[in-house]
């Protein structure tokens, strides 16, 4: 999920500094986070505290950032964690795990760098050619209009978006409601238990990154 995600963030405004943005940015925790929990690198104690269980495989090296921040913490719960990924410009947590997910898409061909020169000096853009990203609307699109359950990877990808505010970048005002609908009808449901506690965990983990960006910002 993480690397869908970026894919979308990146498509949005190509550039690391996207994810400087905290409702961008805590999304790509979020995601690392729910990859680490499905993959059983992770785990939720009794007192929803994250907890490693196991090293990192090697398919999921680009969250390495990510892996030694929690080795970093003490036990805490995501929400209260992802505070290291918001409320500063120059966040070294944020950028470490953000170039790492870039450089494992690039790796995958899913990236192009492009070296630009600005009043700044020469900084890096990373565009998504455009069948990479037609690959990804399409996947979510036909997941959001079959009617057909959702599949954890989905949902999380989905809420995230929504979040991030990227939907109706994407998506067309039909497609976004849809979407939207059918994450409503998730909560609400006695069914698809998993798929509502990934909704009400990342719903709280944006309320919490929230909270910290706004202390930072007085």
């Amino acid at each position: 999920v993480t690397q869908r995600y970026a894919l979308f963030a990146l498509a949005s405004k190509p550039g690391i500094g996207v994810f400087h943005k905290d409702e961008v940015g805590v999304g790509l925790y979020v995601a690392g986070v729910m990859d680490l929990l499905d993959a059983g690198v992770a785990a939720l104690d009794d007192k929803g505290r994250l907890l490693l269980e196991k090293p990192l495989p090697s398919g999921l090296t680009h969250l390495d950032p990510l892996y030694q921040t929690i080795v970093e913490l003490r036990p805490q719960k995501p929400a209260k964690a992802a505070q290291k990924y918001v409320a500063t410009f120059l966040n070294r947590h944020m950028d470490e795990l953000a170039w790492a997910v870039a450089d494992s898409l690039e790796q995958a061909g899913k990236l192009i760098p492009e070296e630009r020169i600005g009043l700044f000096g020469e900084t890096t853009r990373h565009r998504v050619p455009a069948e990479v990203l037609g690959a990804q609307v399409d996947e979510l699109r036909h997941a959001i209009l079959a009617e057909t359950p959702l599949d954890e990877g989905d949902v999380v990808l989905a809420v995230l978006l929504k979040h991030a505010k990227l939907l109706k970048q994407f998506f067309s005002k039909f497609e976004a409601n849809q979407l939207k609908r059918r994450l409503k009808e998730i909560k609400n449901s006695d069914s698809s238990r998993l798929a509502k506690q990934i909704q009400s965990q990342v719903d709280a983990i944006y309320a919490s990154a929230a909270v910290a960006g706004a202390v930072a910002a007085r």
